[in-house]
């Protein structure tokens, strides 16, 4: 139909994730992880010697609520620094604190 994205198949049947689909679900949670195979990136690499170590500390808030949040909209992954110090992480669906991930408008929140 006309107006509509030609959805390629690969060999296992899944959806190829592609320009004009990889930003949409289900597709975009295979490629948020997976972006350097989509569209050209540049890695922008730290200074060891200038990285900063935070230590970690107890939550000032339920994270009862944040946790339910985080399932329930599939977040991949939340860090809450406050301080230097690290008072929340969590890592969802298959992430981890040294996995690549793209980001988005949450690159304006990091000071």
């Amino acid at each position: 139909m006309k107006g509509e994205v030609e959805q390629k198949q690969n060999v296992g049947g899944f959806v190829e994730a592609t320009l004009a689909n990889w930003r949409t679900s289900p597709i975009s949670k295979w490629a948020f992880h997976h972006v350097r195979e989509i569209v050209p990136t540049a890695e922008i690499y730290n200074s060891p010697q200038t990285t900063w170590e935070f230590k970690e500390k107890a939550p000032p808030f339920k994270i009862s609520g944040l946790i339910a949040l985080i399932k329930e909209t599939s977040t991949d992954a939340v860090v809450i620094i406050q301080n230097k110090e690290i008072v929340f992480e969590s890592y969802q669906n298959g992430m981890g604190p040294r996995d690549q991930h793209i980001l988005f408008s949450v690159s304006k929140s990091i000071l």
